[in-house]
């Protein structure tokens, strides 16, 4: 075991120490909580949230019968985690609990929206460019940027924040109005950049975007990259994937979607109910309360 996630795995034992017997049902979050879990349970149920491969000889030490059920994302990543073994097992997504829109939603016109983390391997500098080389476009970062990111919008980009055509949203909104606000956008961007091998792991490559599932709550379609991850966006037909960051795709995606935009905002929609967490998890839910 590494160092890091010994001295993790030693101070979630002294936290787990202080815990009583009165609890219906435990949840272990990853490999290392449910590692640590042994020593205190007799059954829990598994929690997948990020897949990190350092951690995956853990899982030959598991006691069997000791999972109860796993909550994932995906079969490939359940799968990736136990090719051989057959738990009870929930497919439940980060996504928000869809409520039908009051229609019709006046959407901005070529208004783009960068949801998340504003960081490079998440391609901040890929919709940066495309808007300078596409002045008509408006883009709104909405969340964090960090502070290299931002002093380079700053320092390169003021004419394009002075002129409202960059626009930098770091307020923080409710949950609850999170989706009104993204919903007057037109199209949403969810990018992972595998350049960065930090991030060319499959991982980063399988896991469902939360923010995808949010565009698709406010009825924005999405153009993604095309990877595993992110093929909700293909098979429900709720935005365009794309092989490469170049301008010219961008561009083509988002003419693709502008020029039939009901169509695909409807689908978004349909991905929307599909995912709902309150339907997703309902299964587990009843699965644990009986």
């Amino acid at each position: 075991m590494p160092i890091y996630n010994f001295v993790s795995f030693l101070e979630l034992k002294k936290q787990l120490r202080y815990i009583t017997d009165s609890y219906d049902e435990v949840i272990a979050v990853d490999v290392l909580f449910l590692y640590a879990a042994q020593s205190f349970f007799t059954q829990v149920n598994f929690l997948s949230l990020e897949i990190k491969d350092v951690e995956l000889p853990l899982l030959q030490s598991i006691k069997n019968g000791f999972i109860k059920s796993v909550i994932i994302q995906t079969t490939d990543r359940y799968n990736y985690l136990f090719p051989d073994k057959k738990y009870k097992t929930f497919l439940i997504q980060n996504a928000p609990v869809f409520t039908e829109p009051s229609l019709p939603i006046n959407k901005t016109t070529n208004a783009l929206l960068f949801n998340g983390t504003g960081a490079p391997w998440f391609g901040i500098y890929t919709c940066l460019k495309f808007i300078k080389l596409n002045p008509t476009f408006s883009l709104t970062f909405k969340g964090e940027i960090f502070k290299p990111e931002l002093d380079f919008i700053k320092k390169n980009y003021a004419n394009l924040v002075e002129s409202k055509h960059i626009n930098i949203f770091s307020e923080y909104i409710d949950s609850n109005k999170m989706i009104e606000f993204m919903s007057s956008f037109e199209i949403g961007f969810c990018f992972y950049d595998l350049s960065f091998p930090s991030f060319n792991t499959f991982n980063y490559q399988t896991a469902p975007s939360g923010k995808m599932f949010a565009y698709f709550a406010a009825g924005v379609p999405v153009i993604g990259n095309n990877i595993p991850g992110l093929k909700a966006i293909s098979e429900f037909g709720a935005g365009i994937l794309i092989d490469d960051f170049n301008n010219e795709t961008i561009l083509k995606a988002i003419e693709k979607i502008q020029s039939n935009y009901q169509f695909y905002q409807e689908n978004c929609y349909k991905a929307a109910r599909h995912y709902s967490f309150n339907k997703s998890v309902l299964p587990f839910v009843t699965f644990i309360s009986a």
